[in-house]
């Protein structure tokens, strides 16, 4: 089985803090699993604007063909 793992988190999140999210990125690439943060520079958690769900979904879409996903 393969795992590959995509962050996103708005940067300005007061529901989950953006600190954990990035422990998190960096302790799956210590542990080599494939992984990408994506952050939403003054994002909080979700309700971003059409055009951050495009690049969202833009970003995903390209991570998920990197990992043939």
């Amino acid at each position: 089985m393969y795992w590959a793992t995509f962050l996103e988190q708005g940067d300005s999140d007061q529901t989950v803090p953006y600190s954990e999210t990035v422990k998190f990125h960096a302790a799956l690439t210590k542990a080599g699993v494939p992984n990408q943060l994506m952050t939403v520079v003054g994002g909080g958690h979700g309700g971003y604007s059409a055009e951050e769900y495009v690049l969202i979904y833009k970003t995903l879409g390209e991570f998920l063909a990197k990992y043939h996903l």
